[in-house]
């Protein structure tokens, strides 16, 4: 059986045409060939011989096909059959030899494209219309959004919402900690199960409606009930490192002797430790007078890192939350 997609059966359905026909609908196609009508004869020969599947509806137009039933053999749209006339009467072989799905030219030089990027890594840029103006500016080339998308997508950008950080937060002491005390621990938790390491915060998630979006005809409202008033909930929970298992605790209030609850969870999972590691922030809580004085007791093994001011970003259990 031939495929109806591949080169040969297109030349099947070439070459009938010099056998006399070829089904359409519920009838057979006569040929009979006085002399081409739109192909000139070294046009004509070229395009047998090459195959190309814009040049075999040319072919067949040529040979009297009305362009429905070229669609219907090549299985394909009666008014690309059309399109492929149109070219050829207007550009002659280079129209239709232009659609071998060889792509277009690029709007912008490799050059202009390495600007672009440029641009675009010195100055954040919020929407694809403004970097649309912008190279229209710089170069007198006028792209859509749309197309706008695509080249900055293939020069390896995405659009997305940038990352919050701390206003006071200081990035070279961050990076000195991470660098000095929290890669190691995170290291040694890998390397050796008698020294594990959790990160601990805790969160107080909102039990209430959000609304979104959506496609609401213009001038109407709808509604979103929103829930009762209730207590807040409150989650303390610790996650650990490598195995990212979380730990959590349910609480009306985060405090001294809560915090003291969950590091005695904490040490209850590894009897046979020589040391619990524990990242935490600098909330008042965990540096309590209680919570000193329970760490300093002779059978306790959870020793806590604090982390710099302003540095959410480095309690991995903040991605959780």
């Amino acid at each position: 059986m031939v495929n109806p997609d591949s080169a040969g059966f297109r030349l099947i359905a070439v070459a009938s045409t010099r056998r006399g026909g070829i089904r359409c609908g519920d009838g057979w196609i006569g040929v009979e060939r006085p002399g081409s009508r739109i192909f000139s004869d070294d046009d004509a020969s070229a395009a047998e011989q090459r195959g190309a599947s814009p040049d075999e509806r040319a072919v067949l137009l040529d040979d009297g096909w009305p362009a429905e039933c070229i669609a219907e053999a090549l299985f394909i749209e009666a008014e690309t059959v059309r399109e492929h006339r149109r070219l050829y009467a207007t550009q002659g072989r280079a129209g239709i030899e232009h659609l071998a799905c060889t792509g277009s030219v690029p709007a912008l030089t490799a050059e202009q494209c390495g600007r672009v990027e440029a641009e675009l890594c010195a100055r954040l840029y919020m929407s694809a219309k403004e970097v649309c103006d912008f190279v229209a500016q710089r170069f007198g080339v006028d792209y859509t959004p749309h197309a706008m998308a695509k080249l900055l997508g293939r020069l390896g950008f995405i659009w997305k919402r940038p990352k919050r950080v701390p206003a006071k937060a200081d990035a070279a002491a961050q990076q000195a900690f991470l660098e000095q005390t929290l890669a190691p621990l995170m290291a040694q938790a890998a390397a050796n199960p008698d020294q594990p390491l959790y990160f601990v915060d805790a969160t107080h998630p909102a039990y209430d409606a959000h609304p979104a979006c959506g496609w609401i005809r213009k001038g109407e409202t709808r509604v979103l009930k929103s829930n009762h008033g209730r207590a807040n909930v409150t989650l303390n929970g610790a996650l650990s490192w490598p195995a990212r298992e979380v730990v959590h605790r349910a609480a009306s209030k985060i405090t001294a002797a809560e915090m003291i609850a969950l590091f005695q969870d904490l040490q209850a999972r590894h009897p046979t430790a020589i040391a619990v590691n524990v990242i935490v922030d600098n909330a008042t809580y965990n540096r309590a007078a209680a919570v000193r004085e329970w760490l300093a007791g002779a059978d306790c093994r959870v020793r806590l890192v604090y982390l710099q001011p302003y540095a959410p970003n480095l309690n991995l259990i903040e991605r959780l939350w």
